[in-house]
């Protein structure tokens, strides 16, 4: 007899022999021996005519009750379904029937869970998932080479700003994907990102020292802020002339072309430990706030250190900000609250940071301005006394 069944192992242990197979091996009635099979898929039913102590026997409904070592030793629970068929003087009911759970497709089965599913499915399923991770990077990329060509008419500041936030949580979701800093689509977007920077981070600081100035009753402090920005616009507007002449040979056909290639390279994804990769993250965070309080516990004689170590807590919060912002998109499980706790400790450092990078434009240019150094020096002081006392402010 070459015909196979399939059974359910019901919730006692229990599974139906066939009524062909029980009457044409003469199993109603007669005492059954049940061993493993060599391979361990599976079991192999006889009759016994020696332990009949020991052995089995039908019911009325030919159910036959597998012990339950076997079932263990098999993992089979209630609903599992079993191959039956005659090999010779005996029945061999197999650990499954193997096919797809997904297709039914037979051949190059892979076992996930109990459950076996096929080559070709586990590849379209990895292709899903894959293009789940990268349908928003792919937002992300048109959305700021969109940017990068508004922003070249220099009309709104908001343009550069925008653009300079999409090409960093660009950046920092890469390197979060262990992207390699020599892929050739990364180094370009690196470059573009440091364009953007010396434009927009020069605009801020000249807004700030404009305002100062304007809102000053010492008028010897207010003309070294009104000097200063002189000095910086210079600066700015030749970086301005840089974005305009480099932006154009990089952000182009070539560009997206360098992203499709990356994209092709990125299967990997399919294998990050997320959970380990963001511990990686918190405690990169944690070191950096330790490193931090470390310092200000010393005070004012280390307010520059303390600036500069809290700078490095805030680059790490904006990677984790964006991180969980783009994990929310593609999970179930909740990321936004964490999103939002870096989100607000973003927001607090944005003042800090401002003031920061108006002390490196003052390092820079205060030797051209031509005032006494006695007010050099007191505008100095104020920023850096400022700055310290926003950052004892700050609370994590």
């Amino acid at each position: 007899m070459d015909t196979t069944y399939t059974r359910l192992v019901d919730k006692v242990g229990r599974l139906v022999i066939p009524k062909d197979i029980r009457e044409a091996l003469l199993f109603n009635g007669n005492h059954l021996e049940m061993e493993l099979l060599s391979d361990g898929k599976g079991i192999k039913v006889y009759k016994d005519q020696v332990n009949k102590d020991e052995s089995k026997t039908l019911d009325s409904y030919g159910r036959l009750l597998i012990p339950v070592e076997l079932r263990q030793e098999l993992a089979w629970e209630k609903g599992k379904q079993v191959e039956v068929k005659i090999v010779e003087d005996h029945v061999i009911l197999n650990d499954q029937v193997q096919a797809c759970e997904i297709c039914g497709n037979s051949q190059f089965l892979f076992k996930v869970k109990k459950k076996f599913v096929c080559k070709g499915c586990i590849e379209d399923g990895n292709q899903s998932i894959l293009q789940n991770w990268l349908s928003p990077l792919d937002e992300l990329v048109s959305d700021f080479m969109n940017g990068c060509d508004r922003l070249l008419s220099f009309e709104d500041p908001k343009n550069i700003d925008h653009t300079k936030e999409l090409g960093y949580r660009l950046q920092f979701l890469l390197q979060f994907l262990t992207v390699p800093v020599t892929d050739d689509f990364y180094k370009s977007l690196k470059d573009v990102n440091k364009l953007l920077a010396e434009v927009r981070d020069r605009e801020i600081v000249i807004s700030e020292f404009d305002q100062r100035s304007g809102q000053m009753d010492d008028k010897k402090r207010a003309n070294v802020f009104v000097q200063l920005n002189q000095q910086i616009d210079k600066k700015r507007k030749k970086h301005q002339v840089k974005l305009e002449q480099k932006l154009p040979p990089i952000i182009n056909r070539n560009f997206y072309e360098k992203w499709n290639n990356l994209k092709e390279e990125l299967d990997y994804i399919l294998t990050l430990k997320l959970n380990r990769r963001l511990s990686q993250y918190e405690n990169t965070f944690q070191d950096a706030i330790n490193e931090y309080e470390v310092v200000i516990e010393k005070k004012d004689e280390n307010s520059r250190v303390a600036i500069d170590r809290l700078n490095s807590v805030r680059t790490t919060a904006i990677h984790l900000n964006y991180i969980y912002q783009y994990l929310d998109t593609l999970y179930e499980k909740d990321y936004r609250s964490d999103a939002n706790y870096y989100k607000h400790l973003q927001k607090q450092f944005e003042t800090i940071n401002n003031l920061n990078n108006g002390l490196r434009e003052f390092e820079k240019h205060y030797k051209k301005v031509d005032e006494k150094k006695k007010h050099v020096k007191a505008v100095k002081k104020q920023l850096i006394e400022e700055s310290f006392e926003n950052v004892k402010q700050v609370k994590f």
